[in-house]
């Protein structure tokens, strides 16, 4: 399932990546309200990173990135392409919050689920409210990077990414809103599927236990039978 997953995933990245360049080539001719540049930018790197993310697991941890992990942040790249195309962001001002808002939420939670199972793999101990800042403060970053590939289409392409002069604050504060969700979300599952894994842990080494006082026993009765 996780093979299959990962399959699909990347099939739908690299067709929407394909479809966006190819419109801004011209080689296909769909109307958009920003740039087609940017949509392919902002696909290929959050495909590109996240392969490189998943190998570099491999390569250093032997620890394989779950496909659903690939989930969020291709959902958030479709939503952005879909309500480019449609036009959502001009016709409704929520949307572009709500997109930055699912943006932080996906990159902090995706960050904090990785530092969790890297730390875990490599038995290293540490507080999951401060795994939890790191992943907020390097979601909250990215957003930032983002806000300055904005800047740089308005600059360069002249398709006022930036908007008004209360966009790109309003669109900061909803990264660091979705990045503390995001943060809130997994750290509350880890801490269930932490409790869970301990509770089975227990359960394992009770049965074991319980399963070592018969063998005892049994043993116990042998040597007994024997003497007499």
């Amino acid at each position: 399932m996780n093979k299959i997953i990962l399959f699909l995933v990347r099939i739908t990245f690299l067709g929407l990546i394909l479809f966006e360049l190819a419109n801004l080539f011209g080689l296909l001719h769909y109307e958009l309200e920003f740039s087609w540049f940017g949509l392919a930018l902002t696909a290929g790197a959050v495909w590109g990173g996240l392969e490189l993310v998943r190998y570099y697991l491999i390569k250093k941890f032997n620890y394989i990135l779950p496909s659903f992990v690939f989930l969020f942040p291709l959902g958030n790249v479709l939503l952005d392409a879909i309500g480019d195309i449609q036009g959502w962001y001009g016709e409704f001002a929520w949307y572009d919050q709500l997109m930055h808002f699912l943006g932080g939420a996906s990159a902090a939670g995706v960050i904090f689920f990785i530092m969790c199972a890297v730390l875990k793999r490599r038995r290293i101990e540490f507080k999951k409210y401060i795994i939890g800042s790191y992943a907020f403060l390097a979601a909250v970053f990215l957003g930032n990077l983002y806000e300055l590939e904005e800047y740089a289409e308005t600059l360069f392409l002249g398709n006022n990414r930036l908007g008004d002069r209360l966009d790109t604050p309003n669109d900061l504060l909803m990264n660091m809103l979705g990045a503390l969700t995001g943060v809130l979300i997994v750290y509350f599952y880890t801490k269930v599927t932490d409790t869970m894994s301990t509770t089975r842990e227990e359960e394992s080494l009770s049965e074991q236990v319980d399963s070592l006082k018969k063998d005892i026993k049994k043993t116990a009765k042998k040597i007994k039978n024997l003497k007499s």
